[in-house]
């Protein structure tokens, strides 16, 4: 792991001083339950990026989730899963110049608020479902490499952070990988001289899966990145928005 000094965190302090970018996170998810009858999910979240400082070759941002929007949330796993997402509401980490996230600087801070938030949530759920996903969550607080992982799927953080600064903004040819999948690039599109598209694809398999992207940058800012995954019979549509 990286070895960087703790630097403490004040936000209304970050907030005159630093760099922010605003993005609205949507995740869509529609699973053929039966013939030609399927669920709908929509998850929202706005989220505020605040780049801090440039320390040697990593970069430190503060991560603020502000708004959540769980279109479940009204039932009982809906309510546990948003409970749940507040725990990564506040989040210190340092990623590396091509925007992958190497270390997670509130680490500590988060398996206490997880040990007490667990403790709370187990007084009104229970149930071997409840408990397998508590270990999950706590599976992945014990080891910094599978948060790491975790914060960079699309069901986090990885429509922003994810690895494409540097490398195929210059037409570079690297493979981007996420957990399981490696995302190939495909081809670069200057939409202006200030404006760049970033198209992205996993290989379709013979059961017709695959995972396509497409990401737009304006001045080295990402604006826009969208993200369409298909596996069995479940479709899942992730997009990021720059709002401000």
């Amino acid at each position: 792991m990286v070895a960087v000094p703790q630097v403490a965190v004040n936000v209304t302090f970050i907030k005159k001083m630093t760099n922010v970018n605003t993005y609205r996170f949507e995740s869509n998810v529609s699973e053929e339950i039966a013939s030609n009858y399927y669920t709908e999910k929509r998850y929202v979240r706005m989220v505020e990026i605040f780049f801090l400082r440039k320390y040697k070759k990593l970069y430190q941002y503060q991560i603020l989730c502000t708004k959540f929007d769980f279109s479940d949330q009204d039932t009982a796993i809906g309510f546990l899963l948003k409970k749940i997402s507040y725990l990564f509401d506040e989040l210190d980490v340092y990623a590396d110049e091509e925007n992958n996230i190497v270390k997670i600087n509130n680490i500590f801070s988060l398996r206490l608020r997880w040990q007490e938030l667990k403790v709370k949530l187990g007084e009104t759920n229970k149930g071997d479902a409840v408990e397998n996903y508590f270990r999950s969550i706590s599976s992945v607080l014990d080891n910094e490499e599978n948060l790491i992982a975790f914060l960079q799927s699309y069901n986090m953080f990885g429509l922003y952070f994810n690895g494409q600064l540097g490398q195929y903004l210059d037409d570079g040819k690297r493979i981007r990988v996420i957990a399981e999948e490696k995302m190939e690039y495909l081809n670069k599109e200057n939409l202006s001289p200030e404006k760049t598209k970033i198209k992205m694809k996993v290989s379709e398999d013979k059961n017709e899966n695959y995972i396509e992207g497409t990401s737009i940058y304006e001045k080295g800012v990402l604006k826009e990145n969208f993200v369409l995954s298909r596996e069995n019979k479940c479709e899942i549509k992730y997009s990021l928005l720059w709002v401000g």
